[in-house]
Formats: structure tokens, C-alpha cells, sequence
């Protein structure tokens, strides 16, 4: 992965961004659903919604390196306000600021994965 300082800064743009717009959507339609069904709306929706701003993110970033950390971020980020959701009233502004925080975990774990796997790497292949 980069280690440029624009294209880490603009991961974790488009990880927060992916996982706010998610967690704003499914906390505007999945209000008071039942858990299981608003956890599977989320994922559904939080997956559409990153699948819709990563080509803009990858023409800026590269689309390999945002695509995955994206759909991760939304779908997780979807999950989690479709859950908060269907436990009460979840307003917009904290389903962003908890979709932002999720997108930016997910990021930080894509990174350690792949540093992870990249030093094992040399060891599985010869």
C-alpha cells in the first residue's frame, strides 16, 4: 500500500467519507427495523453506497488501493448504524461520526493486514 502522505491522507478521506455517507443512509431508512434486518439493509446499502464513490475516489487515489478499504468500510459502517438504528433513533450526525470512525478502523486494519502479509509473503513463496 502507499506511503505517500497525499494518497494515506486521501485513504483516509475516502474511508471516512464511505463509511459516514453509509451510516447517514441506513439511519435515515432503517429506522426501528428489526436488528437482523437492519444490520443486512446496512451491509446492502453501505455496499452500494462505497461501490458509488470509489470510481470518483479511484480516479484521485488509485483504484486498487481505495476499492477494497472502501467496500469494507461501507459495509461495516452499514452494519453498525443499521444495528444502532433499529435500537431507537439514530440521528444523522452521529451515524456519520460513528460510520467516519469505522471507516478509519477498517482502513487502519487493511494496512496492518497487508504489512502483515507482505513480510510472511517472503516466507510462503521462496
Amino acid at each position: 500500500m502507499e506511503r505517500r502522505v497525499y494518497f494515506v491522507l486521501g485513504d483516509l478521506l475516502c474511508n471516512a467519507a464511505a463509511g459516514a455517507v453509509a451510516g447517514v443512509v441506513v439511519a435515515l431508512v432503517a429506522g426501528g427495523w428489526p436488528p437482523a434486518l437492519g444490520m443486512v439493509a446496512g451491509m446492502a446499502a453501505g455496499g452500494v453506497a462505497a461501490m458509488l464513490l470509489a470510481p470518483v475516489a479511484g480516479l484521485l487515489f488509485g483504484v486498487l488501493e481505495v476499492m477494497l478499504p472502501m467496500m469494507v468500510s461501507g459495509m461495516a459502517a452499514g452494519m453498525l448504524a443499521g444495528m444502532s438504528a433499529s435500537s431507537g433513533t439514530l440521528q444523522a450526525g452521529a451515524a456519520a461520526a460513528r460510520g467516519a470512525v469505522v471507516g478509519v478502523l477498517v482502513l487502519a486494519a487493511t494496512y496492518l493486514m497487508n504489512a502483515y502479509f507482505q513480510r510472511r509473503g517472503s516466507k510462503w513463496t521462496y
